[in-house]
């Protein structure tokens, strides 16, 4: 990969150049952090908020045991993630089991017989496109 014309590489800096490289990265570096961080915080304060009057009745109007100050965004986020996999969303299913805690423990003998298998699929498909 070709360097740009107003690159260089910092072997051919002084010691002071490098120092001053350093120091303006490290700026930046404290810079993007922030920024990440303000985003986080605002998501979290979005996903606190109370929802608009509508979905708020659809909350409750499906979720009535729950307490009316309890339903935010985030719960409304977890009812629809609960309600697709109701609905067969098996992408859903395991989100909800990650989240939960519950994610089935894999079984390392049944992932090398898969492997396995589709290795010698593989064999197969290969010896048919050779002939």
């Amino acid at each position: 990969m070709a360097r740009g014309s107003g690159l260089r590489k910092t072997s051919d800096m002084t010691p002071e150049e490098l120092r001053e490289f350093s120091r303006k990265g490290g700026k930046a570096s404290v810079i993007a952090k922030k920024k990440q961080k303000t985003l986080r915080e605002f998501a979290h304060l979005v996903l606190a908020q109370r929802p608009r009057k509508s979905l708020k009745k659809f909350l409750k109007d499906n979720l009535p045991d729950v307490d009316p100050d309890d339903l935010t965004y985030k719960a409304a986020m977890v009812f629809g993630m609960v309600k697709s996999a109701i609905d067969g969303n098996t992408k859903a299913f395991k989100i909800i089991q990650q989240t939960i805690g519950e994610e089935p423990k894999s079984d390392s003998r049944a992932e090398d017989k898969l492997d396995e298998y589709f290795e010698k699929l593989e064999g197969a498909f290969k010896d048919d496109k050779s002939r």
